[in-house]
């Protein structure tokens, strides 16, 4: 919730971070916070002395000189070492500044989840549990395979090939969880179909769906305007309608045991044309999610939407960002958050490095799960 802060006990407001998503959305931060800060504060030297908006960039020392008579609005997305910079600068009146999906919009001004420390989050058990996860041999789904094995969940693996599972087989039988291996092209309509029948088999026992596969058509950069009307219909089919028509299956038989978590994989590519097959199929599901969610409120049914992030996978290319191993444990917080979480987008790069623990209390504080923060 956002609303005018009370600043009477402090002589000056400050904002920490001046960067691209604050620059964007300046405006609304000054309307959440209520007013025009007197200093920006930055942690790279080039920005000190410089003005933004009319407001002086000052340095960190001269934000310890002020440390007690200073309100601080963290205003960069990953605010929890910044935050503990200004505790050693002795600065005590500390705010994050929460954004919206794609940061284009201000969803909460709070205090730090300090609160939180040591409280423990509430965490669904997933020992003994089924799991399918499709595009399940390599890149994202290996991860999410692998680490769920670990949590002793058994798998039913989807790939294009059953040749393409053998380590997916050895670590389930090194954790002695039970596997089953389902092969399909979720291109072809016809094979799509064929694993829809043997998944309303196994629908009664499935607890969890990870909607992983997918693909990217390649790149049109030189004719922007003339992308092959293949490149959208396979990206629409397979990134799309297939995990639609896998859900559709399995939510009825959810819905009758009151229970069951599905992930849909999706993207925060933007202003990218040359990848607007992939980036439109993407939305179509994202659109998927965000209609059926009022479906299934209290319902014990959870749909929710991951973005895995940038990563160096096949698809992601060596030019990404991070390691795909930086999607754990982001991609287990749909499954396990013990709340109706139903709609929600969750950015598996806010948690990366953290336990599951730790991001779980992170993901509540983020979520508005948690209420025992003070908030505005």
């Amino acid at each position: 919730m956002i609303g005018i802060m009370d600043h009477k006990n402090k002589k000056y407001i400050c904002i920490y971070g001046w960067g691209v998503i604050l620059s964007s959305i300046y405006s609304q931060v000054v309307l959440a916070i209520g007013r025009k800060p007197d200093f920006i504060c930055d942690s790279s030297p080039e920005r000190w002395g410089k003005a933004f908006h009319g407001i002086k960039c000052i340095a960190p020392d001269e934000l310890k000189k002020i440390a007690e008579e200073v309100t601080v609005y963290i205003a960069v997305k990953h605010y929890t070492p910044i935050g503990r910079f200004l505790d050693e600068l002795g600065v005590t009146d500390i705010y994050n500044i929460l954004y919206k999906r794609e940061y284009n919009g201000v969803a909460a001004v709070k205090r730090p989840e300090t609160s939180l420390i040591d409280s423990e989050p509430a965490i669904l058990p997933l020992e003994g549990k089924w799991a399918l996860v499709t595009g399940a041999s390599r890149g994202i789904g290996r991860e999410i395979t692998l680490r769920l094995i670990k949590e002793k969940v058994n798998i039913i693996a989807h790939c294009r090939s059953l040749d393409h599972l053998d380590e997916i087989r050895s670590a389930a039988l090194a954790e002695g969880v039970e596997l089953e291996c389902i092969a399909a092209d979720l291109s072809n309509i016809s094979e799509l179909e064929t694993m829809l029948v043997k998944l309303e088999l196994l629908a009664p026992k499935i607890d969890i769906v990870y909607n992983n596969a997918g693909i990217s058509t390649s790149y049109v950069i030189k004719e922007l305007w003339n992308v092959p009307v293949d490149n959208f219909a396979r990206s629409y089919m397979v990134n799309c309608i297939a995990p639609i028509k896998i859900s559709n299956t399995l939510i009825p038989h959810m819905l009758k045991k009151g229970s069951g978590r599905i992930v849909n994989l999706s993207s925060s590519i933007f202003h990218r044309p040359e990848a607007m097959a992939y980036a439109c199929s993407k939305a179509g599901l994202d659109k998927y999610v965000y209609d059926i969610t009022p479906t299934l409120k209290n319902t014990g049914v959870v749909i929710t939407q991951l973005d895995p992030g940038w990563l160096k996978t096949d698809m992601g290319g060596i030019c990404a960002k991070q390691p795909v191993e930086t999607v754990i444990p982001g991609a287990l917080l749909g499954v396990v958050l013990n709340h109706d979480i139903n709609g929600e987008w969750i950015s598996a790069q806010d948690y990366s490095g953290m336990t599951l623990i730790d991001a779980a209390k992170k993901a509540e504080y983020l979520m508005n799960l948690n209420k025992i923060d003070e908030e505005r």
